[in-house]
């Protein structure tokens, strides 16, 4: 199974992989491991969980409640901030 991490997923380039990897078997074809956006929580929240990724990030730290509680009850892990998007560029995919 290929391993993809998409950074700035909410926007229009990062949405438009999501598309791609949907339309390329999504979860069964794909091992998703961090997917990061901005402000579009929800956005963000609903690809992460569509793509079952291991950590969802945004790079609001004040927004980081939120985030959690649009992934509350899915195996996704929540994060924020700067330190967060570089701890998930460095895990491996």
């Amino acid at each position: 199974m290929r391993r993809i991490s998409i950074f700035g997923a909410t926007g229009s380039v990062g949405a438009n992989g999501v598309d791609l990897i949907r339309h390329a078997g999504g979860a069964a074809a794909y091992h998703t491991v961090a997917l990061t956006g901005g402000r579009n929580i929800a956005l963000l929240a609903q690809m992460a969980r569509e793509l079952r990724a291991e950590i969802a990030v945004t790079a609001h730290d004040e927004l980081l409640d939120d985030l959690r509680a649009a992934l509350a009850g899915s195996d996704v892990a929540a994060a924020a901030g700067s330190a967060a998007l570089v701890e998930a560029a460095a895990r491996p995919a």
